[in-house]
């Protein structure tokens, strides 16, 4: 799709003043999207989900930036410098531990989010846990809870 194709589409079923979230694959794999975010920002603001390994180009046009680090691989720091959140997937007890090592090593202040990796109770629950424990945010893909893929 062209840039004008991609903001009409999107325009159609956009309300105003709502955010505008790239995320799916890896947004920042495509080439600047500098263009497109200054265009989609005049729906609303345009919100950013990455996995953190590649630089931004423009990161000042983003109202809001969610790093969802995949470990092992590396943050690109300059982008998590940047990021107002970070997302951590959980599917155990392990990925909490992994997550405070991770913060601890990150050394910023940082809103999370976690999220269960799956519809498993069992996450949802440690997840659910892990945030009355830590202040974090809980964050459920809500189309699986309900059956919707």
């Amino acid at each position: 799709m062209s840039l004008v194709e991609i903001c009409d589409a999107v325009a159609k079923t956009h309300r105003k003043g709502d955010i505008v979230l790239l995320t799916g694959g890896e947004p920042t794999m495509q080439t600047n999207l500098s263009m497109l975010v200054a265009k989609l920002g005049f729906l609303g603001p345009v919100h950013l989900e990455t996995n953190g390994t590649l630089p931004l180009y423009s990161p000042e046009l983003f109202s809001w930036i969610t790093i969802s680090p995949k470990p092992p691989n590396p943050v690109y720091p300059p982008t998590y410098k940047r990021a107002n959140e970070l997302k951590w997937l959980v599917g155990s007890e392990d990925d909490i531990d992994a997550l405070k090592v991770w913060l601890w090593s990150a050394r910023k202040q940082i809103n999370v989010s976690v999220q269960p990796i799956s519809e498993d109770s069992t996450a949802t629950r440690i997840c659910y846990d892990a945030c009355l424990a830590y202040g974090w945010r809980l964050s459920l893909q809500l189309h699986k809870l309900i059956g919707v893929k």
